[in-house]
């Protein structure tokens, strides 16, 4: 069984999930309800021996979770969720290198995820100056003034749709 759960703002949602019958079996689920801390991974050989958590709903009834490990998903040092592993069967051989293993993967996939949420920012930061653009514009042709600007490096000079205006010019023509 696997979970993908990630912050939207304080509270952790479930964004991806593998094995589980339904999504609301996980509602109760408090074994990732800690605080995370990267670096820091919970494992569970056995929760039914686990004086912490063999009276939790997920153990004692659906899905009767034995096995439990997660691993906090980190970029740039902030946690942006939780990568969690989950068996009905205990599991004592889950090694230094398996949880090495674990680490790697769950520091591949806190990347990934990363790099999605910059892109998404990005596209909102892009409609957004467009959006600015389109309103400094509009600003331009009703007061009737302009602007420019001069790229230092290769001398090219950008004048504004107001600026043509007043010279009575077209982007075409000059």
């Amino acid at each position: 069984l696997a979970i993908i759960k990630l912050y939207n703002g304080s509270s952790l949602d479930i964004k991806a999930t593998t094995g589980f019958a339904s999504e609301h079996l996980l509602d109760d689920l408090s074994f990732c309800e800690r605080k995370l801390i990267p670096g820091e991974s919970l494992l569970i050989p056995d929760a039914t021996a686990d004086a912490r958590y063999f009276l939790e709903a997920a153990v004692l009834n659906g899905p009767k979770l034995r096995f439990y490990v997660d691993m906090p998903l980190v970029s740039d040092g902030v946690v942006l969720g939780v990568m969690i592993l989950a068996e009905r069967q205990p599991r004592h051989d889950f090694t230094a290198q398996k949880m090495a293993l674990f680490r790697q993967f769950a520091n591949t996939s806190a990347t990934t995820i990363a790099l999605a949420q910059n892109t998404a920012e990005r596209k909102d930061i892009l409609f957004e100056l467009k959006s600015n653009q389109i309103r400094f514009d509009l600003a331009q042709d009703m007061t009737g003034i302009g602007h420019w600007s001069i790229d230092l490096k290769t001398r090219d000079v950008t004048w504004s749709k107001g600026l043509y205006a007043i010279y009575g010019l077209s982007p075409k023509s000059y």
